[in-house]
């Protein structure tokens, strides 16, 4: 990466890229709006709830750096995360604050003081935004982590996963969703492992304990009555979902790996769909807010329709101007 006039410029070439991870990307993504649409839904809990979030923290530890150090990462993070977080925060307030208080002065100051809060406290249109702060301190505190001893790296991780299976909806209070960092940081571990693993194995013991993986967690879920699905932002930890959500995430990374990259074309194509992911995690509860398909108004696949192609052409026009790093976390594609 280099600066060109003060801008981050990608300069690594796509075939550099892994595109079949961009595709997992994208699947993720039309996952999370998927699970906001169809809310309380049998198939959706089951399917993709457990799953759509925790592979992005999953991502992050696939494709961790052992050369960054503990400052260069919070500031990488702070860039790729908060600012796109404080500006659409902005953003969000100027739309839906006018409405807040047209519904009553008196609703304002509580509105303001979830706002200042963010994790659990928030609701739509800002559903989506604990989800930065949680990965911006599940990312470097483990990246501290790592310059402690394994075990001691390796126990916290554990002891963060088990104080959240145990009093997940406590720590969910904690401003920012910071407690709730803790738990995630068990999917950065799992991404580092599965990265360890597919470099060392062969192409047919990693397709084996993909298609393990998988065959597990359907195993798991179909003989599951009452399967409570993972929701970090809530602090719903049960292990079952933990390991439902570990399985599948391994199983897709894999499957990333050893299937074939695509042509040029199609990587680009890949890479340019997956640069407005931030856009798209945070603006789909905007159109949710508006449209309201609680309602029953305007059918579901129509609001999913619309909740996926509006902030994911308002995402790829921004990746497009000079605001691209400001509000998506990533340089300009111009």
């Amino acid at each position: 990466m280099t600066i060109e006039g003060g801008a981050p410029r990608l300069t690594v070439e796509l075939k550099k890229r892994n595109a079949n991870v961009d595709a997992v990307r994208i699947c993720a993504l039309v996952a999370v709006v998927i699970g906001h649409v169809y809310t309380h839904n049998e198939i959706t809990d089951r399917l993709i709830q457990s799953w759509r979030l925790p592979v992005f923290f999953m991502l992050s530890g696939f494709f961790w750096s052992a050369s960054k150090d503990l400052k260069s990462e919070a500031k990488d993070r702070a860039r790729r995360l908060l600012v796109p977080y404080a500006w659409w925060a902005l953003i969000f307030a100027a739309i839906s604050l006018p409405f807040t208080v047209g519904r009553g002065p008196d609703s304002l100051f509580p509105t303001l003081g979830r706002l200042v809060l963010g994790g659990s406290y928030v609701v739509r249109p800002y559903t989506t935004f604990w989800f930065f702060t949680a990965l911006f301190v599940a990312t470097v505190l483990y990246r501290f982590l790592t310059t402690l001893p394994s075990w001691v790296r390796l126990a916290t991780v554990s002891a963060g996963l088990g104080l959240n299976v145990l009093y997940g909806q406590e720590l969910a209070q904690a401003p920012f969703a910071a407690l709730s960092a803790l738990g995630a940081m068990v999917f950065l571990e799992a991404g580092r492992l599965t990265h360890a693993l597919s470099r060392r194995l062969g192409g047919k013991i990693l397709a084996l304990i993909g298609v393990g993986c998988l065959s597990a967690a359907a195993s798991v879920l179909l003989m599951t009555d009452d399967f409570v699905p993972l929701d970090m932002k809530s602090g719903q930890f049960s292990l079952l979902a933990v390991l439902i959500a570990f399985l599948f995430c391994v199983a897709l990374l894999i499957a990333a790996t050893l299937a074939p990259q695509p042509s040029p074309r199609v990587a680009r194509v890949m890479d340019t769909l997956s640069r407005p992911t931030l856009a798209v995690i945070l603006l789909h509860p905007l159109m949710l807010w508006v449209l309201r398909p609680e309602s029953g108004v305007i059918p579901l696949p129509v609001v999913t329709v619309i909740a996926l192609v509006v902030p994911w052409a308002a995402g790829l026009l921004i990746a497009r101007t000079r605001f691209a790093y400001s509000l998506l976390g990533v340089p300009s594609t111009r």
